[in-house]
């Protein structure tokens, strides 16, 4: 009887993942995870800040300059996804994009991704994702080369 408790008990931690060794991968996610920064683009070292920004969603409170309206949308699942463009107020940054930054300063990770413009351009639009119950919060710099400047 103890013996068939303890397989029994065993076989449940196992299947959940809890008893189980895990394998040490060189290349596996949790390696490679850099705390939700992103990068858009491969700095050449010749460009130049062309804009930044502060970026901050936590729970429905979006803080962002005053004439600044992001597209918020919360799916079925418990995601929120903010879709916001750059630079604001539809003006342009005066130069071409090459490099794209973000640092996370949230508490949890978050994905982005370009869904207009990006490198090569002088717009973009980011697309954020994450869990309803996380914050949102990037610091977002835009380098590139003004025209005839590079």
């Amino acid at each position: 009887m103890k013996f068939s408790s303890t397989v029994l008990v065993l076989s449940a931690l196992a299947f959940f993942g809890i008893a189980t060794a895990r394998p040490n991968y060189v290349y596996s996610n949790e390696q490679r995870y850099n705390g939700g920064n992103f990068c858009f683009g491969r700095p050449t070292g010749n460009e130049m800040l062309l804009y930044q920004t502060i970026f901050n969603h936590r729970g429905t409170n979006i803080r962002l300059p005053k004439s600044w309206t992001p597209q918020v949308r919360y799916a079925f699942f418990g995601k929120v996804t903010v879709d916001i463009d750059l630079p604001m107020n539809s003006r342009s940054v005066g130069g071409t994009i090459s490099y794209i930054e973000g640092l996370n300063q949230a508490r949890c990770e978050g994905s982005v991704r370009i869904t207009r413009g990006g490198v090569g351009y002088d717009y973009v639009t980011l697309h954020f994702e994450a869990n309803y119950w996380s914050d949102i919060n990037f610091n977002i710099r835009v380098y590139g080369c003004y025209k005839g400047y590079c």
